[in-house]
């Protein structure tokens, strides 16, 4: 069972909202976050991408108009998403840090340790690229 469990929302007011099955609407197979993959390649523009949970009242976002990240409602910046133009374009990065612990003796799997990260990436004009994560636990 994930902990945190993510919405991505698109600037035409529509979501995803990951559930616990982790099932796309849109790929059999593929998981919720294939769903937000394809909405993407066929144009809708990401707006925003955050985690909740219902274990724990705290929640998490990144802002990709702008960059910035959320804690529990909190808006804040990266140090150098402030030196970037006006209409700078962010993609979203998410991912999963899963480490299994083992037993050795019999190869069971005894605890399940999730880190979460959420951020974005850009690209600058002069090629550089640039990306800033959070990361949750």
């Amino acid at each position: 069972m994930l902990k945190f469990l993510f919405q991505a929302n698109f600037k035409d007011g529509s979501f995803v909202k990951q559930t616990q099955d982790d099932a796309s609407t849109l790929v059999p197979g593929g998981s919720a976050f294939t769903d937000v993959k394809e909405r993407i390649a066929k144009g809708d523009e990401l707006v925003s991408f955050g985690l909740f949970s219902d274990e724990v009242t705290d929640t998490y976002a990144v802002d990709l108009h702008d960059s910035h990240f959320e804690v529990n409602g909190t808006p804040f910046f990266a140090s150098e998403a402030a030196k970037l133009p006006l209409g700078t374009k962010f993609r979203l990065i998410y991912y999963r840090d899963v480490q299994r612990i083992v037993r050795p003796s019999d190869m069971k799997v005894t605890a399940v340790n999730i880190v979460f990260h959420i951020g974005w990436q850009t690209t600058t004009a002069d090629g550089k690229n640039i990306q800033h994560t959070i990361a949750v636990k």
